[in-house]
């Protein structure tokens, strides 16, 4: 299909804490594919772009995956880079795009998503001006069936559909070059396992469905991976249920990380362990930097952000919040939240050291921290260290 998509990031990303501190809300993952990468994977033939009103943070997301060229002859489907939709329903509305004579007004529920226009403006700040210089009576209305998140704890719930939806846009789950040791067990009575290239399964491992295990991942002798998302490049052991860890993210140890969503870079130290339910069975009650907030779950763990250490034997307690580049550590209980940039008991991380550390880990996986990484990490440093 012939189209132009346009996923935009709004004001609310924030709410997203720890993760937006130093990505953007379509960088999500849940499942094989983070958002942008499932509409791009879906509508093969549009042009699939993103806009955010923080530029620092797209610019650095647009050196690995730049942005296409708009075409303004072609319709423009534009829906908030926070809504997940089946592959199924993002091919519907791309067909409602191409048939579309007169602006449309896309609702989830009773949320407004997004919007189709039959021509794309010359910027994305006009698109609204464009549908409100419209009468009314001449918008019509389309209704999705998707969800938006708007807590980073929400991608727990997407798992099993993201896994579901990305196995049937890979094709093959298996890829040819991955390693599978014979004596792993991959279980998918309960959802499909997806092992990307290059993952290494290693002995008597277990992965349980709905899985999936992202290009160059490994998973260590005995670990048991159930309900979770692996993302690329990360080494797990130990057990790990119903999690998401973005990329480039470490858990190689014995330790038990449950209903937890993990940043890019992250290392747990060995034995690091999470609760992921409270002795009273009640509602699990996260400290945001706004305040403690209702996440209305029983189970959730632990919420940690961008380049954050934790050291051997961390304990995380129920609805532990861990900002960006800071180091968990601490005898008994760790603290229920840590804001960014801080390296232990409040003392707060040397800028200088915390750099040349990400730049070190960077390095190890043929990555390098550029001017570009230390100019969102000095602006998560001005508002939340």
């Amino acid at each position: 299909m012939s189209l132009n998509v346009i996923l935009i990031e709004d004001d609310a990303v924030d709410e997203l804490y720890p993760l937006s501190l130093t990505s953007n809300s379509w960088q999500l993952r849940t499942g094989r594919y983070t958002i942008v990468e499932r509409w791009r994977a879906s509508l093969r033939d549009a042009k699939v772009g993103v806009h955010s009103h923080r530029s620092l943070h797209q610019q650095l997301y647009e050196v690995d995956s730049p942005t296409p060229v708009l075409d303004d002859r072609l319709p423009l489907l534009v829906v908030l880079s926070t809504l997940i939709l089946s592959p199924s329903s993002m091919r519907q509305l791309a067909e409602r795009a191409t048939d579309a004579r007169r602006p449309c007004i896309i609702v989830s529920g009773s949320a407004t998503v997004g919007a189709i226009l039959p021509t794309t403006p010359n910027h994305v700040n006009e698109i609204v001006a464009a549908i409100d210089a419209v009468p009314s009576e001449d918008v019509d209305l389309v209704s999705v069936d998707g969800v938006t998140v708007r807590r980073a704890w929400d991608v727990l719930d997407a798992i099993a559909d993201g896994v579901a939806w990305d196995a049937s846009l890979v094709g093959t789950r298996i890829a040819g070059s991955a390693r599978i040791h014979p004596t792993a067990v991959i279980d998918e009575s309960e959802g499909p396992v997806i092992i990307d290239e290059d993952a290494v399964i290693g002995p008597l491992s277990v992965l349980q469905g709905p899985c999936s295990i992202g290009a160059h991942a490994v998973v260590k002798p005995l670990a048991h991976v159930t309900h979770s998302v692996i993302g690329p490049y990360c080494k797990v052991g130990g057990e790990v249920s119903v999690s998401v860890l973005h990329g480039f993210s470490n858990k190689q140890h014995y330790g038990f990380l449950g209903h937890s969503v993990i940043g890019e870079w992250v290392n747990l130290g060995a034995g690091t362990t999470t609760s992921n339910l409270k002795n009273t069975y009640h509602d699990v009650r996260p400290n945001m930097p706004w305040g403690r907030e209702a996440s209305g779950r029983l189970f959730l763990g632990s919420i940690i952000g961008d380049f954050t250490r934790t050291a051997i034997g961390t304990l995380l307690p129920t609805g532990g919040v861990y900002g960006v580049c800071t180091h968990v550590m601490g005898s008994g209980l760790s603290a229920s939240t840590q804001q960014s940039f801080v390296w232990s008991d409040g003392v707060v991380y040397d800028r200088d050291k915390a750099f040349e550390t990400c730049d070190t880990m960077m390095k190890r996986r043929g990555r390098e921290l550029t001017q570009l990484h230390r100019q969102v990490l000095d602006d998560v440093r001005e508002r939340d260290a």
